[in-house]
């Protein structure tokens, strides 16, 4: 694609690098949802065995501890920080390009 347009490689790669917080936040959010079923499973809302037989949550996610937790957190929410930052770099650069 890059070579049948006229977009520079330079304005591609940095183009590239701008979905990576919105990947992350993606990779994130399913993290999040596997941990909150298995969190689910835990508590007797659903089977935890069949989950981990059906291959939907990994067995050890079902017994992770507090530091887990923590970490998944922490995680969620430096991809917040890095979105909003980026964003507002985002937003600031297009106001630039629109100031005559």
């Amino acid at each position: 694609m890059l070579a049948a347009s006229e977009v520079a490689p330079r304005a591609f790669l940095v183009g590239c690098l701008g979905l990576l917080p919105g990947t992350a936040w993606m990779v994130a959010i399913g993290a999040a949802a596997r941990r909150a079923a298995g969190l689910a499973g835990s508590a007797g809302d659903l089977d935890a065995e069949a989950l981990v037989d059906a291959g939907l949550v990994d067995a050890g996610l079902v017994d992770a501890g507090l530091v887990e937790e923590i970490a998944l957190l922490v995680g969620l929410l430096a991809i917040v920080l890095v979105a909003v930052v980026v964003t507002r770099i985002a937003m600031r650069a297009l106001r630039d390009l629109e100031a005559p």
